[in-house]
């Protein structure tokens, strides 16, 4: 790719690097078919014991509808099956299916070989993230 001039600004935003990122992640899943949103569903019962969706959600930091709507596709799928840990319906514990461990494990294989480059990894260092803080903190502000 040739280079692209940014107007004098050497490093990239957190913006853009995030971006970056999520297209890498993105190029990364389409060859199991798996998109960001399904990828977080399938890993967080790997990480999360007794995992719901409503955690999922929040941890996602999305609406539960579009976290449901996700997790319905994936039981419609058979990567997920839901489970209803009491006798309220409305309580949801996300199980993996045998596939979907299968897919959890290729997914961590595949999103660990991101390239995150020089920049994304100084911006994601101690000294970034206070930068990070500094500039969330002054936003705060105005």
């Amino acid at each position: 790719m040739r280079g692209i001039e940014r107007n004098g600004h050497g490093e990239l935003t957190l913006l853009e690097l995030l971006l970056h990122l999520e297209g890498d992640i993105r190029r990364r899943l389409e060859p199991i078919r798996v998109t960001p949103p399904q990828a977080w569903v399938l890993l967080f019962p790997c990480r999360h014991t007794e995992a719901r969706g409503t955690d999922a959600a929040v941890a996602l930091g999305v609406r539960l509808q579009t976290m449901s709507t996700v997790v319905t596709a994936l039981v419609r799928k058979r990567w997920v099956s839901k489970r209803h840990p009491t006798k309220d319906d409305r309580v949801v514990s996300l199980l993996l299916s045998p596939q979907g461990q299968t897919l959890a494990r290729k997914i961590k294989t595949g999103v660990r070989q991101v390239s995150t480059g020089v920049t994304a990894n100084n911006a994601l260092t101690a000294t970034g993230l206070a930068r990070l803080h500094r500039i969330s903190a002054q936003h705060k502000d105005t």
